[in-house]
């Protein structure tokens, strides 16, 4: 049995008196271990309820994290939702525009306004007239820049030398490449 004592506590098996707190203590291989200011730190924060209220706080960063995943994709979704919807809407609009359209077309009265505002039918017994807009309002044609001389090329200008040596008027003979 052990013997206590009011200083000491002595361990029933090994006979030794635990180390206290804050001390040295040696261990079963002879080393020792300094407890320092972190590890208290660490045991002081998971004194009381604070474990589960680290455990909560866990819980929900671990799920915030895992439900990232899903509304981004969420959000992602909705959004090219919403551009269908527009693409969608633009579209019914010219699909009504064209069916208005093919009505139009169906209709003789905007048949004979189109020939002739764009092909220029009259009726039997019309007089047909063009307005032709004043001179000044009429787009002047321009006569187009005198091109310039080229230079004759290297063989020309030989050729030609030559001829001028020989006393050759060049009226027989065409110049190379001319």
């Amino acid at each position: 049995m052990a013997t206590t004592s009011s200083t000491a506590r002595r361990d029933t098996e090994t006979g030794r008196t635990p180390p206290a707190r804050g001390a040295r203590a040696k261990r079963p291989g002879g080393l020792v271990r300094v407890v320092t200011a972190p590890v208290r730190l660490v045991v002081a924060l998971f004194r009381g309820d604070r474990p589960y209220v680290f455990a909560v706080l866990g819980a929900l960063v671990v799920a915030g994290l895992l439900l990232m995943g899903p509304a981004e994709r969420y959000l992602e979704t909705r959004a090219r939702v919403e551009r269908l919807q527009m693409t969608a809407d633009v579209l019914d609009r010219e699909v009504g525009a064209l069916e208005q359209r093919v009505d139009d077309l169906h209709d003789p009265t905007y048949i004979e306004l189109l020939a002739r505002e764009q092909q220029g039918f009259v009726r039997e017994g019309e007089i047909p007239y063009r307005i032709v807009p004043p001179a000044a309002e009429q787009p002047g044609v321009e006569s187009p820049e005198p091109v310039p001389q080229r230079a004759p090329r290297w063989y020309e200008r030989a050729w030609d030398a030559m001829q001028r040596w020989l006393g050759d008027d060049g009226q027989d003979g065409q110049a190379p490449g001319g």
